[in-house]
């Protein structure tokens, strides 16, 4: 598949603010946007750019193993952008999770064991 997981992708957006992922990772999760993150006057259009080459150095290789269609590399990217460019400007704490995910890969409220009735 493509992009093997959140992990990537936060690695991909720490290469393109050049910090760590888990200086990033502290970062948002504390409530501060991307913007706040990135380095002083970077532009939003920067760093999509940055963000987009660090994602394709993911994902070329995965094309040129056929694991991956150039097709669908191009809509991981997209996505992956399409998530950053919300967080350039809004805390994660506002959107309710990162890619669908609460809080870095915290489950949703509520899953889990011991949530389904038993079955008697």
């Amino acid at each position: 598949s493509g992009l093997g997981g959140l992990r990537e992708v936060v690695g991909a957006a720490a290469t393109a603010l050049n910090v760590t992922p888990a200086a990033l990772q502290a970062d948002v999760m504390s409530g501060k946007t991307l913007q706040q993150v990135a380095p002083a006057n970077m532009t939003q259009s920067q760093f999509d750019a940055a963000f987009k080459s660090a994602l394709a150095k993911v994902l070329d290789p995965r094309v040129t193993a056929k694991q991956i269609t150039s097709q669908q590399e191009t809509h991981e990217i997209d996505e992956a952008v399409k998530i950053a460019d919300q967080l350039w400007s809004t805390p994660i704490p506002h959107l309710g999770g990162f890619g669908g995910m609460h809080g870095f890969g915290r489950p949703a409220p509520g899953a889990g064991p011991g949530t389904a009735p038993a079955i008697q």
